[in-house]
């Protein structure tokens, strides 16, 4: 949700109002879900949602909707006719970024982090890796869609890790949970037809 609203209101990223629906939608499922999850009551949401835990994940996913927005734009900017061409490039361009910034910082403050980084290069080259192609299927998908509708069908990962959890640790779901599960599913199915 947070994604659609900077989009719309500082990207000019035009969403239509199928668009928001399935937003809506989706975004309210994932909070049945969340309550389900959790101990909270209807009595303790406001004061919880205005906690300062809630109020720095909020703050957090804010920024990472900018980050979306921006590295939407950035891979738009390119003008390739190849998106994953522009992609891969505006994927290049982030890790070199980040791995320049991790590197300082680690330098800076957590000197000998790097020496334990390298003496498990393999498995840190794995995770490095296996990170930079689930980012580059996220940067494909951006660059071809709004950042707001990826970010919404990107809710499906939550239903599978849902469905993992009951298939193989017999996890059992409850109503609401259900309820919310098929909320999201229903966002995800009307998005589909927002394009």
């Amino acid at each position: 949700f947070l994604t659609a609203l900077v989009g719309a209101l500082v990207f000019g990223e035009f969403i239509s109002p199928l668009g928001w629906l399935a937003i809506i939608i989706s975004v309210v499922g994932l909070v049945i879900l969340t309550l389900a999850r959790s101990d909270i009551d209807g009595a303790h949401l406001l004061q919880r949602l205005f906690s300062r835990p809630a109020l720095v994940g909020l703050g957090c996913g804010l920024l990472f909707a900018v980050c979306s927005l921006s590295l939407r734009r950035a891979s738009l900017s390119f003008g390739l006719d190849n998106a994953l061409f522009s992609a891969g490039l505006t994927l290049v361009y982030m890790v070199i970024l980040q791995t320049l910034s991790m590197l300082a910082y680690l330098l800076w403050r957590r000197p000998a982090q790097l020496t334990t980084m390298l003496r498990h290069t393999r498995l840190c080259g794995f995770v490095g890796l296996t990170s930079a192609l689930g980012s580059m299927g996220w940067f494909v998908a951006m660059t071809l869609e709004r950042a707001s509708y990826v970010k919404a069908l990107g809710q499906i990962e939550f239903l599978l890790a849902l469905g993992v959890s009951h298939l193989f640790f017999r996890e059992h779901t409850q109503r609401l949970e259900l309820a919310g599960m098929l909320l999201i599913a229903s966002g995800i199915l009307v998005l589909l037809f927002a394009r």
